[in-house]
């Protein structure tokens, strides 16, 4: 048998989930400080920032450091809404402990 490719995976645009109102969790790598932010309050930031340039924009709060916060979308709306829309390929390597039952929660209804 072959070697597997590694593939890229394929980036989260902020424009996407403004689209979807996913918010964003926030973890700094230093001091392990979390948080997170309404997609609503980025609304200056054009949409075709990544999760990755998002992270070179902030300061960890708590420590006070720039650029070593991890951005990703909020776990379980995010997980919904790829796994209703059959994006298999985009689901998270921690998807797997989301129970399917939670994707009632939809992340487009209010």
């Amino acid at each position: 048998m072959g070697r597997r490719k590694w593939r890229e995976p394929q980036p989260v645009y902020l424009s996407e989930l403004r689209e979807l109102r996913i918010n964003l969790d926030l973890t700094c790598a230093l001091c392990v400080h979390s948080g997170s932010i309404t997609v609503s309050s980025l609304s200056h930031l054009p949409g075709h920032l990544t999760m990755g340039d998002l992270a070179k924009l902030t300061r960890c709060t708590s420590c006070n450091r720039f650029r070593c916060a991890s951005v990703t979308p909020e776990s379980r709306p995010w997980i919904a809404h790829l796994r209703r829309t059959g994006q298999h390929n985009r689901l998270p390597f921690w998807a797997c402990f989301v129970p399917d039952g939670d994707d009632d929660q939809k992340p487009d209804q209010p």
